[in-house]
């Protein structure tokens, strides 16, 4: 089989040519819950939307923002775009078929409800239907990292720089809101989370 170029990962020279924005529908593929697609173990297909700004420079970024309800078994899974006819350089450019890959799942994004009593505390997690991605770029820039290969079949992987130092690891509190109220107070607390939680 063959394997596919680095050439589609998209750094931020891609996203900027073919101007990739936030409400662009990209496409996600992974194992929510461990579930298969058929009784081959392929993956199953979902979508969402870019939903965070500005996704340029990705390194200052350090994620993307997702519009879809990430389950646990997404992670880890790729993220594309792929769009024929896409307008770009202030025209539409017909017959163009503009395929991508723009990251990778990293996490998803939660509400945490606390209800406290006199006696005692009670927390309740809620998906907020966001998810985390890691830009392409930090992927090309982990792969450059490589030793080149030794031969057709072996690389030497004892110098690579390990993938957890050269992907930052964000996190980020994304909103936070409280109602005080005069017998309990309940919070509200959305963060993000990285940690194999998606």
């Amino acid at each position: 089989m063959p394997l596919a170029s680095t050439d589609l990962l998209a750094d931020d020279d891609q996203l900027q040519k073919y101007d990739i924005h936030p409400g662009d529908e990209v496409f996600v593929v992974g194992y929510p819950f461990g579930f298969e697609g058929n009784n081959a173990g392929f993956p199953v297909l979902g979508s969402g939307w870019l939903a965070s700004y500005p996704l340029l420079p990705s390194r200052t970024a350090q994620c993307f923002l997702l519009a879809y309800n990430s389950l646990p078994g997404d992670s880890g899974g790729p993220v594309f775009f792929n769009q024929f006819n896409r307008f770009f350089s202030g025209s539409i450019q017909l017959g163009s078929n503009v395929n991508l890959f723009i990251g990778l799942m990293s996490g998803t994004t939660e509400a945490t409800e606390v209800l406290k009593g006199a006696f005692s505390e009670y927390r309740q997690k809620y998906p907020i239907g966001i998810a985390i991605i890691v830009p392409a770029s930090f992927i090309k820039d982990t792969i450059a990292m490589l030793p080149p290969p030794t031969d057709e079949h072996a690389v030497s992987a004892h110098t690579a720089t390990p993938i957890t130092q050269a992907i930052p690891q964000p996190s980020v509190t994304v909103c936070a809101a409280s109602s005080p109220k005069p017998a309990s107070t309940e919070t509200v607390s959305c963060q993000m989370h990285n940690d194999g939680s998606a």
